[in-house]
């Protein structure tokens, strides 16, 4: 088995190195070319390098900040949730955690749908009551995702838990 594997490695390596070995040989012409017009232009070259590198710089900057903006979602607190349910509003609760925590309580009326779901049952989801979204990542992540998926559906009541069910789970044993 690992005379094998260090056959067919080797066989890789030869390959590997033979096949730049030939793209070296067959344009080493044009290599030569091109490093002497670098030459001519000096620091020129160097200049329209870095001004590249910058410009890709900022270009990626630019395609970051606007995938950012995407997850830009209206959160609610766990307080302004608590203060909802206990002023007797009914808000449709989806809790996205895939299994039970006992460490975290579940939030009073949840129900429990994994984005799986949400994706094919998302139908089912009212569109006359808020849609308060939860999920154990501290930043969000799942029940942003969620709620983006939800928006491309036409539901536009959404927000995800601020801080997920980590949140409300210490604001209970603070309350306490």
């Amino acid at each position: 088995m690992v005379a094998r594997f260090l056959a067919c490695d080797a066989l890789g390596i030869v390959i590997w190195s033979g096949a730049y070995l030939a793209v070296g040989f067959r344009f080493s012409d044009q290599v030569e070319e091109v490093l002497g017009y670098a030459q001519r232009l000096g620091s020129g070259i160097l200049f329209l390098l870095v001004a590249l590198f910058g410009a890709w710089i900022l270009w990626k900057f630019i395609q970051r900040r606007r995938f950012l903006r995407k997850f830009e979602v209206a959160r609610i607190t766990p307080e302004e949730l608590r203060d909802l349910l206990e002023a007797g509003e009914n808000p449709y609760i989806i809790d996205l955690r895939t299994t039970p925590d006992n460490d975290w309580p579940s939030i009073p009326g949840a129900i429990r749908l994994s984005i799986e779901d949400l994706t094919t049952d998302w139908k089912r989801i009212p569109r006359d009551r808020e849609i308060i979204l939860c999920c154990t990542c501290p930043n969000e992540a799942s029940s942003s995702r969620a709620a983006l998926l939800l928006k491309s559906h036409g539901i536009t009541r959404v927000r995800p838990l601020k801080g997920g069910a980590e949140a409300w789970a210490k604001m209970i044993r603070v309350r306490r």
